[in-house]
């Protein structure tokens, strides 16, 4: 009997603590932020705050694209003295409250960037609700709020599009695709540099006017190069060739479509796709100064040709294709490294980690010192580059005229 009783007071004591789901939020109560962009206000002092939503289903009862001809998404925008107290502050004029889960990617207005990306990585790497692996670039040339409220691409929500520019940014393989996570490590270490993925508005889209030759042009948003950072300042954009350099010298490169001349400098290029590259880095000191050597081991394929090549049978074109294409990409990682070193003084090519790992008795000593020597250290690369795929055919398509 007394067993009987001690259950039954035990049974009662767990049954007390089981409070069900105490942080239960409901669908139809939240507002589910796709995109964010933080920019400086013009009330100098204030940061503002543009949020891209989901707009919820006609009927009232789900959070998911709205239906019937509605807009798809709703988008807000609200100043503070911080992040935080600008999204408190949407709160004024939104009937959902913001959560965070669902967030594609951040995005960094120019001129906030170029002041100080701290606020927004606090802000942001602090957040629970928000992923680590959140894409987050800069607004090139503009506000964050452009970029946001910015109608791009062929996804129902632009946030989506917009995310999957940074997805497949290795395609074309000439900017970094930055996560949150990847930019607080860059930030909290002292032998790295933060860099972002730039977003830029260009008109690319085309909107039917229903006549020949007077298409509408539509702004859309373009992955347009790497912000490179100093410190926690925005101080400079990568262009084409340079921000290919700069992939592979982070050992970042995994995919992209390169031109090389056709042989003989008769005009037409001949287009080669890079495959499963293998890059690795040494570090040697000499003295004071360090120099950093970079191997480069590709495969490729010729996926197009311009021109026609009577003179050469294919393994000879093969062979002028594969030290072309070398010395392409051994020039694209010398203009990066004129770049970092002489234009922005900004060690975005990682060396800096290199050599702490690799030569950390002299790092102990030169860390210091690191801003003055960085642009007196010297490189050196090696590229081969291998040819498993030129076509089915053992001489080039294009015919001699």
């Amino acid at each position: 009997m007394r067993r009987r009783r001690w259950a039954a007071v035990t049974l009662l004591t767990v049954t007390l603590l089981l409070t069900g789901c105490w942080d239960l939020r409901e669908m139809n109560h939240l507002a589910l932020v796709m995109a964010v962009g933080i920019d400086k206000s013009d009330t100098p002092g204030r940061l503002q705050v543009t949020i891209q939503v989901a707009r919820p289903s006609s009927g009232g009862k789900g959070a998911g694209p709205a239906q019937g001809g509605g807009q798809p998404v709703y988008i807000a925008t609200a100043d503070g003295d911080t992040i935080f107290a600008a999204i408190r502050n949407l709160a004024q004029f939104t009937s959902r409250r913001i959560m965070w889960a669902h967030n594609n990617i951040v995005i960094i207005g120019e001129s906030l960037a170029q002041d100080d990306i701290t606020p927004v990585i606090d802000f942001f790497t602090r957040n629970q609700e928000l992923r680590m692996r959140t894409w987050i670039a800069v607004a090139r040339g503009s506000k964050a709020r452009d970029i946001v409220t910015s109608a791009t691409g062929m996804e129902e929500i632009p946030a989506v599009s917009i995310s999957a520019l940074l997805r497949y940014a290795q395609l074309p393989g000439e900017a970094v695709r930055t996560e949150l996570g990847d930019v607080l490590d860059a930030y909290l270490a002292h032998d790295q540099t933060p860099v972002l993925a730039a977003l830029e508005l260009k008109p690319r889209g085309l909107k039917p006017s229903g006549e020949p030759q007077q298409e509408e042009r539509v702004q859309q948003a373009v992955l347009s190069g790497t912000a490179i950072f100093k410190d926690t300042h925005l101080v400079g954009y990568t262009e084409r060739e340079v921000g290919r350099g700069l992939l592979w010298i982070r050992r970042q490169m995994r995919n992209a479509t390169l031109s090389v001349p056709c042989p003989g400098n008769k005009g037409g290029s001949m287009a080669v796709e890079i495959r499963r590259p293998r890059i690795s880095a040494r570090s040697f000191v000499s003295g004071q100064t360090p120099t950093i050597q970079l191997r480069v081991e590709t495969l490729a394929w010729l996926a197009e040709q311009d021109c026609p090549t009577p003179n050469l049978d294919t393994l000879r074109l093969k062979q002028y294709t594969e030290d072309a294409l070398a010395k392409e990409i051994a020039a694209d990682m010398r203009a990066a490294v004129k770049f970092l070193q002489q234009e922005v003084r900004s060690d975005a090519g990682g060396f800096a980690r290199l050599l702490h790992v690799q030569q950390p008795a002299w790092w102990r000593v030169n860390a210091r010192r690191w801003d003055e020597l960085f642009p007196r250290i010297k490189t050196s690369f090696s590229v081969t580059v291998k040819i498993r795929k030129m076509s089915l055919y053992t001489r080039p398509m294009m015919p001699s005229r």
